[in-house]
């Protein structure tokens, strides 16, 4: 009896490589089959990523073509109500802002300062009248501090301002104190020569940062009264120094008297 011997089909899967399986082999087969049908999802990222950048570069072309259009320049686009900053604008509103209360403190505490003047020499003023030539600027000077106190306060009311009552109390207690601080000394005179030439310095730097803020605060019509005020502090703290010598001989003519 013969059998017939019919040799099956053979399989496609049994044409893959040795180190895979016949099943794994049919498995990768049908999906790659399956997936010529549809998109992958590598597929799908590479076409929203060609959508984004497509739609960034239409987004710049616009931008461009509108400042174009409303003068604004390549880059810039129009906004109404929004002015765009020039390329000089340094200072912004904000800046003035602070500067402007800073210019109104600084009024306010130079304002304090005319007033422990005033204070001090008023207290030194009698002990000095074996220096006549001293005595006589000294109430100069004290006139020039109640003057100087005045501007001031015409600045601060034009700025809706005033002084601080509270800087204006410590600075009187102040110059109580300083007005007698050297009051036990025997060389009391040049003490408070030295001591008026310190604060002739502070009042003048004082004053030329005023002006400084004053420029930074648009208030640039302020200007004059305050240099008005330094050259007076700088005239008084130069004579003191120039005259420190002559100070120094009637206080040992005194002491020989």
């Amino acid at each position: 009896m013969r059998m017939n011997m019919v040799s099956s089909p053979v399989s496609p899967c049994q044409h893959a490589r040795p180190e895979m399986g016949p099943k794994m082999t049919c498995m990768r087969k049908s999906r790659s089959a399956a997936d010529n049908g549809r998109p992958t999802a590598s597929s799908f990222g590479r076409t929203a990523s060609k959508a984004a950048v497509s739609t960034r570069l239409g987004s710049a072309v616009r931008r461009k073509d509108a400042g174009r259009t409303n003068g604004g320049g390549i880059g810039f686009r129009f906004r109404p109500g929004r002015p765009t900053p020039g390329p000089d604008d340094g200072c912004t509103m904000s800046d003035t802002n602070t500067a402007k209360d800073s210019y109104l403190t600084g009024l306010r505490n130079q304002h304090a300062v005319e007033t422990q003047a005033i204070g001090t020499i008023q207290n030194e003023l009698p002990r000095m009248k074996p220096y006549p030539e001293l005595y006589a600027r000294m109430q100069q000077d004290h006139e020039r501090s109640t003057q100087q106190a005045a501007r001031l306060d015409d600045l601060l009311a034009k700025h809706g301002s005033s002084k601080s009552l509270a800087k204006e109390a410590v600075t009187g207690a102040v110059a109580t104190l300083a007005g007698f601080a050297h009051v036990t000394a025997g060389d009391e005179v040049l003490k408070n020569v030295l001591a008026a030439i310190g604060y002739k310095a502070y009042e003048i730097a004082s004053y030329k940062v005023l002006l400084t803020l004053a420029e930074a605060s648009g208030a640039s019509e302020d200007k004059a009264v305050l240099e008005t005020s330094m050259k007076e502090e700088q005239e008084m703290g130069d004579w003191l120094g120039e005259h420190i010598p002559s100070f120094v001989h009637a206080y040992l003519g005194q002491k020989d008297a």
